[in-house]
């Protein structure tokens, strides 16, 4: 549905809530827009840093855990 939703518009911030394994923030970054990227997990945080510098689009992703989230991925 992303695709189909942003493909027509240009690039920009993109603010991802709850972002799981990344796929959306992945898709937006690689089409030119800077991503922020928040979810409770910091396993997926750290996934989704890992796939961008991967690709060599981590300089347009910043992932970051949601405040009041414990380091288990639970929010507060």
């Amino acid at each position: 549905m992303l695709k189909e939703t942003a493909e027509t518009l240009h690039p920009g911030a993109a603010l991802d809530l709850g972002y799981g394994a990344g796929g959306d923030t992945v898709w937006l970054a690689r089409h030119g827009s800077q991503v922020t990227a928040v979810d409770i997990s910091s396993a997926a945080v750290e996934r989704v840093r890992a796939r961008s510098r991967q690709l060599g689009i981590d300089g347009r992703v910043t992932g970051t855990i949601w405040p009041g989230a414990s380091p288990t991925g639970s929010s507060t």
